[in-house]
């Protein structure tokens, strides 16, 4: 629903003024870059509940290629955000 609102006032400022900015809609950048500042901390916390789980020597319920694919996201965006 949130979406389909941004979406809508994009679309009338679009009207209104042109901009030079990738996504001229400022709410809408800033959404973005919260959410990808967001998903290391949700990494990170899903990995290391993955290692307490394992030296606790629980059984983990997540399928392997999800870690692997987590772990990968995770070393791209560290590097991205680093550099």
């Amino acid at each position: 629903m949130a979406t389909v609102v941004l979406r809508y006032l994009e679309i009338r400022q679009a009207a209104a003024e042109q901009t030079s900015d990738a996504i001229g809609f400022q709410p809408l950048a800033s959404t973005i870059i919260i959410l990808g500042y967001g998903s290391i901390l949700v990494s990170i916390l899903f990995l290391i509940s993955l290692l307490l789980r394992l030296m606790r020597k629980k059984e983990i319920n997540v399928a392997p290629w999800l870690i692997v694919v987590n772990l990968v996201f995770l070393l791209v965006q560290v590097i991205y955000f680093v550099w």
